[in-house]
């Protein structure tokens, strides 16, 4: 779902629609038969969130500097 999509739940009916302003957006069934999406495409106008796509790639550097950090000290205790 797009970041500008707003939830609205309905538990009696196992749904919550997502909304972008007036317009239902997408659809999330949920309950005994499992969870089920439905989206549809985004507004021509859509934008994705200026924030999100900086967060992302601080995200993935900071897994790989772990990732890298965890392959040198395996290494180092296998040479030692």
């Amino acid at each position: 779902m797009w970041w500008q999509a707003r939830p609205l739940h309905f538990p009696k009916a196992n749904v919550t629609l997502f909304f972008d302003g007036s317009e239902v957006v997408g659809e999330h069934r949920w309950g005994v038969h499992g969870d089920k999406w439905q989206m549809k495409r985004p507004p021509a106008d859509w934008m994705p969130n200026p924030g999100m796509a900086a967060e992302r790639d601080r995200q993935i550097v900071a897994f790989l500097e772990r990732k890298r950090h965890r392959r040198l000290l395996k290494g180092a205790e296998v040479r030692t």
